[in-house]
């Protein structure tokens, strides 16, 4: 929308360097903000203000910059300056980032409330967020995301995002180890539900997609109650996935069609329980209504196939309708 757009861009503005081509630099600033809170200095509370800070802000580029720019801050803290001004624990937060002080940006977002008056603005903590998972770093993203949700500021659209963010870097950083970690994963996707945002389709297909692979794991491992839970746990997923795809406007397309029918097909309680009523439709017939996604234009078929796992459950079945299914999902596999 026109307004996330702009929120973008001016959370890219603040984290963007002054293109400065006089000699100021942040030393020369540090040192012209002290002076004018030396006992000689010419201190005027109506003229000088915390906005003057925002000037050395813009010149900082490295660590050493950032450091003159917190003695500035702090001088002029001491001198007593009145921080609560709308827009700099934003421009902190974006020096900090900028600078390449994370762990300093990560601690202001869970203290600022202690000494300034307004929070940062929601897009640059969702660009902070992203940062500490480009990185890999999941500590730290958990750490945004947990003060990311107890500023009431923060509309549940932006935090929505975050949470899709997080849910998403952590699903794929554990792909290789899906059995160890998928339930520090479902906690978080309970969180969301329990703050009540809602998350992009695309989180609730890769959680559905990593359940029922876990359930069959632990199926052919005989491990029955594991196998029972996560089964249940998919079919909570997938209430969710539907409740609340309708809101995003896109269609649900192919991959949600053989990730619900897979589901579908392994609830024993299909034809009277939750599945029979909700989708309306038999795994055949599902079946069926994926083949004609497939053959749409707009069809994901040449970018994502059915899942190794459900055609191999498919091959290995003995019911009668395994075979109807992977005539259509075992030729796209």
């Amino acid at each position: 929308s026109r307004l996330v757009s702009l929120a973008m861009l001016r959370a890219r503005a603040l984290l963007a360097v002054a293109d400065v081509r006089s000699s100021q630099t942040t030393t020369s600033l540090l040192a012209d903000l002290k002076q004018k809170t030396s006992p000689l200095g010419q201190w005027n509370r109506q003229r000088d203000s915390v906005r003057d800070l925002f000037d050395i802000f813009r010149l900082a580029k490295t660590p050493a910059d950032y450091k003159n720019c917190l003695h500035a801050v702090n001088n002029y803290y001491n001198f007593g300056v009145d921080f609560n001004h709308w827009d700099f624990t934003s421009r902190l937060l974006a020096l900090q980032m900028k600078t390449g002080s994370t762990s300093e940006a990560i601690s202001l977002l869970e203290s600022y409330r202690g000494w300034l008056g307004f929070p940062p603005e929601p897009q640059l903590v969702i660009c902070l967020l992203n940062q500490c998972l480009s990185d890999g770093d999941l500590k730290s993203g958990r750490r945004v995301l947990a003060s990311m949700r107890q500023a009431w500021q923060i509309p549940p659209a932006k935090l929505g995002a975050a949470y899709g963010l997080y849910l998403t870097a952590a699903m794929h950083e554990s792909q290789e180890s899906v059995l160890s970690s998928l339930d520090d994963v479902l906690a978080i996707y309970q969180d969301s539900l329990e703050v009540g945002v809602d998350l992009p389709s695309a989180v609730h297909l890769s959680l559905l997609q990593a359940l029922l692979e876990h359930f069959e794991e632990a199926s052919k491992a005989e491990n029955q109650d594991l196998a029972e839970q996560r089964l249940k746990t998919a079919s909570r997923v997938a209430s969710r996935l539907l409740e609340e795809a309708p809101k995003h406007g896109m269609p649900l397309g192919y991959r949600a069609g053989c990730l619900l029918c897979w589901a579908h097909w392994r609830d024993g309680k299909a034809a009277a329980g939750y599945w029979g009523s909700v989708l309306g439709q038999t795994p055949e017939e599902m079946a069926e209504t994926c083949k004609e996604y497939a053959r749409c234009s707009w069809g994901s078929i040449g970018q994502w196939k059915a899942p190794d796992r459900f055609v191999e459950a498919l091959q290995n079945a003995s019911d009668g309708t395994a075979p109807r299914l992977l005539s259509v999902f075992g030729a796209v596999a």
